[in-house]
């Protein structure tokens, strides 16, 4: 295994442990929002996006997991391709955050005392979500790696046939 490849792999569970450490976070916030719910406009909304949270940075973890597991050989595509896509639906999901943040905590509530603990959950969200910003770079640096290791295929030199030159330029 090269150099970079171990540097990537001590990123990778660096990032699982922050992945499972929300996760954890939220079991804890589900917990103390139950325990508030009486006090919340809407216990269900709260819970809807402190689970949905808790399952993306479960997933998030088993993809850091497996990559890193798996980089134990040769680097290849897909485990740049899955990083990119982790690090895409952060992106995607970061919309989600400032939707909580405007519907339930920037504005007047009927109590007061669950303020903290509606911020708290949607930054522990939020800061997760900023920790995947790294994972591009990294999935560059493994897609290097991967074509070092695996060379694209050449193709075939030669004049191309009308139907394959439009495949080429069309793809159809």
């Amino acid at each position: 295994m090269s150099e970079a490849a171990y540097d990537i792999q001590v990123l990778l569970e660096r990032w699982r442990d922050g992945a499972q450490a929300a996760v954890d976070g939220f079991a804890s916030l589900r917990q103390r929002t139950e325990e508030s719910s009486r006090h919340l406009e809407s216990p269900p909304g709260v819970l809807q996006f402190i689970d949905f949270f808790a399952m993306f940075f479960a997933d998030a973890a088993a993809v850091f997991e497996r990559v890193r597991a798996e980089l134990e050989q040769p680097p290849q595509a897909v485990h740049a391709e899955a990083l990119r896509q982790v690090a895409s639906n952060a992106a995607l999901e970061q919309r989600r955050c400032l939707q909580f943040r405007d519907k339930w905590i920037n504005r007047p509530l009927p109590y007061e005392d669950v303020r903290p603990l509606l911020t708290e959950i949607v930054n522990t969200a939020a800061n997760g979500l900023a920790g995947c910003r790294d994972l591009a770079p990294v999935a560059d640096e493994l897609d290097v790696l991967a074509r070092l290791v695996q060379p694209a295929p050449k193709e075939e030199s030669g004049p191309l046939g009308r139907r394959q030159l439009f495949t080429k330029w069309f793809g159809r």
